[in-house]
């Protein structure tokens, strides 16, 4: 042991000596341990207990992870409130139908009309309905700017996320809303056109329904009626807009082509973000539909490109055909 490890060990030991009130150490067991340590060179004081934080890195990755979770919650979130709306959407087109089948079956005739002759289901009739006229999805009618000629337009059609309305004074408040358009092959109407629906394939009564599993009564829509013609077999041109959906007559209502309902209304994202321009050389995107409500009673969604091979009329022969009414 060199003359300063011996020092070293000297001084440590009247150290604890002092501690222990100046009673001298008894030898132990340890310190022939303690001097071969510092024969070996390592005596050294205790090094000093540093606390350790996260460093930027860490604290990037910890956000990180956060963040995707995050995403990861708020997209399901977002497809669970969506498919809870398309069951609401269900309920509402189910009553609708509900009404429109019962008074088919007691009066023998469409829709029924008001006092005046006019189409009850163009009329204000949603003051008693509950919302239930309206898909949960949708929001209130889009703004239109007043006519050069002074007063407000008296059409205005829906979008995917907008409802339609029709101006039946210049109280708003008295104006009809919806978002579903009836099928209007099946409408009563005026004896002036009645020969020409006739003609065209509309439905007399319900037995004239051949294949009410696959008829519709009320569908997602951008105006109040729909009407496909026959020749409404494929797509329209180049760029569809499903959001906006096709324009309906303003001179003949009933007579509104079948892209009134071809919009993005339900899908896996809110209809905000339906196509705006889809090629007329593509079949339409399945992942969208619309809920249709048909004479059976029952209510589905029907993805877009399925809308053709619905009976829309008497004389629709578009692809295969279900079972007949006996």
């Amino acid at each position: 042991m060199t003359p300063l490890v011996k020092k070293v060990y000297a001084m440590s030991l009247e150290a604890e000596s002092a501690d222990r009130g100046g009673r001298p150490l008894k030898a132990s067991a340890k310190q022939p341990e303690m001097a071969h340590r510092c024969r070996a060179g390592f005596c050294q004081a205790p090094a000093a207990r540093v606390t350790r934080g996260f460093t930027l890195i860490e604290l990037l990755v910890v956000i990180a992870i956060i963040a995707i979770l995050a995403a990861l919650l708020l997209s399901a979130l977002s497809g669970a409130r969506l498919k809870a709306q398309q069951i609401v959407c269900l309920s509402n087109l189910k009553q609708l139908d509900q009404l429109a089948l019962m008074y088919w079956q007691d009066f023998g005739t469409g829709f029924p009309r008001d006092s005046t002759g006019q189409n009850i289901w163009s009329r204000p009739y949603n003051r008693g309905l509950s919302g239930i006229h309206l898909c949960p999805v949708v929001r209130e009618p889009k703004t239109l700017p007043p006519l050069q000629t002074g007063g407000r337009p008296t059409i205005n059609p829906g979008t995917a996320a907008n409802c339609w309305s029709v101006a039946n004074s210049w109280d708003t408040s008295e104006d009809s809303i919806g978002s579903y358009a009836l099928n209007g092959w099946l409408c009563t109407v005026q004896p002036w056109i009645a020969d020409l629906l006739e003609k065209g394939g509309s439905f007399p009564s319900m037995n004239s329904v051949l294949y009410p599993a696959r008829t519709p009564v009320f569908a997602d829509g951008v105006w109040i009626f729909v009407s496909p013609q026959n020749n409404s077999v494929s797509p329209g041109p180049p760029g569809w807009d499903l959001f906006l959906g096709a324009k309906p007559n303003p001179i003949a209502p009933l007579a509104s082509p079948i892209g009134c309902v071809t919009i993005g209304r339900h899908g896996s994202k809110p209809p905000t973000s339906a196509p705006r321009k889809w090629s007329g050389n593509q079949p339409l995107p399945r992942n969208w539909g619309v809920t249709v409500a048909f004479c059976d009673g029952h209510v589905e969604r029907v993805r877009l490109p399925d809308l053709w091979t619905l009976t829309w009329n008497r004389t629709w022969l578009d692809g295969p055909q279900p079972p007949r009414r006996p």
